[in-house]
């Protein structure tokens, strides 16, 4: 670790040393530490907060056990909480990926006119395999009925607490409907309590990591994000969406996306997912509807030239400030 820090200070100073340090990116809160270097090399400094990670301890905290894993839990969230406080309070400007983490960071801090919102997007194009069939499933879908896909990294708490929802709530209940359905979990890092599940149920898959997600995508009947907790905006949403994909959601989940319940995907608690996943595999057109609504949504939100243009405006503001 001490070698890698030395290489970022190394790489950092030449560039500076050669001209090329007008602006530094830090990519999550995890840089802080490399904020004092880049404003002594006198270089605009942007924070690029892909989540708000103050919130995200705070909605983790509770679930802590026993009593020396809640002090520790609650110690790290005060350290998160000053750490990403002072990020904010320091840098140009910090980038976020929706509104809401915006309001938040922006007010912490006591700094809402340097937040930025630089919203998540997708290659659309990547995905069109998919949306006119040209890609195959990632195994035969002949001999499988429908097939409900998570797709995330499980080293990522959210994320394994949303596969443990699907595997021991949501899959039952499906599979008392219809016993040929099957779940299938796609991200590196999965827990070993996730491989003991694929091994032991027929019901049950597990990839690991995954050189393209595409074919898993192509699997896909529904797409399910029974998240309770987390920040940022959901890349598992607007991939579903760009690949034609219908998408069961919590609110939680699809937070800080502009999609709305029923127009552009179903929003649900965790109690009415079977229902609702159900409903969209018995009704195809319905959920041709909402998949053809939600790649209209990504191509005019989400999609690389968005993103693009918003980092080029918040750029020339932060350099035209400077001048």
């Amino acid at each position: 670790m001490a070698l890698w820090r030395d290489e970022i200070i190394e790489a950092v100073t030449k560039m500076a040393r050669t001209g090329h340090s007008e602006l530094a990116v830090l990519e999550e809160l995890w840089f802080h530490p490399y904020c004092t270097l880049t404003r002594e090399l006198e270089c605009l400094t942007v924070f690029d907060a892909h989540n708000v990670e103050s919130r995200l301890r705070r909605e983790i905290a509770p679930t802590a056990a026993g009593l020396i894993d809640r002090f520790r839990t609650k110690r790290l969230t005060h350290q998160v909480v000053a750490l990403e406080r002072d990020l904010v309070s320091r840098v140009d400007q910090t980038w976020c990926c929706s509104e809401t983490d915006a309001r938040q960071l922006g007010g912490d801090a006591g700094r809402p006119h340097s937040v930025r919102v630089i919203p998540n997007t997708v290659d659309t194009d990547y995905y069109g395999p998919v949306r006119d069939g040209s890609i195959a499933p990632a195994s035969d879908a002949g001999g499988r009925g429908p097939v409900i896909v998570f797709v995330g990294a499980f080293s990522y708490g959210p994320n394994e607490m949303a596969a443990r929802v699907l595997v021991h709530e949501i899959l039952p209940a499906l599979e008392r409907e219809r016993r040929d359905v099957s779940l299938l979990l796609v991200g590196r890092d999965p827990a070993p309590w996730m491989l003991e599940e694929a091994r032991k149920r027929r019901g049950v898959r597990v990839t690991g990591a995954v050189p393209d997600v595409r074919p898993y995508l192509a699997e896909a009947s529904v797409i399910a994000v029974p998240l309770t907790h987390g920040g940022g905006t959901r890349l598992k949403i607007l991939e579903a969406f760009a690949a034609l994909r219908p998408v069961v959601s919590t609110p939680k989940g699809a937070e800080g996306l502009g999609a709305i319940d029923g127009v552009h995907l179903h929003l649900r608690a965790i109690d009415e997912f079977p229902e609702t996943v159900l409903k969209l595999l018995s009704d195809p057109v319905a959920a041709a509807g909402l998949t053809r609504r939600a790649l209209d949504l990504v191509e005019q939100n989400y999609s690389w030239p968005v993103a693009a243009g918003r980092i080029r405006s918040a750029v020339a503001e932060l350099v035209q400030r400077s001048v």
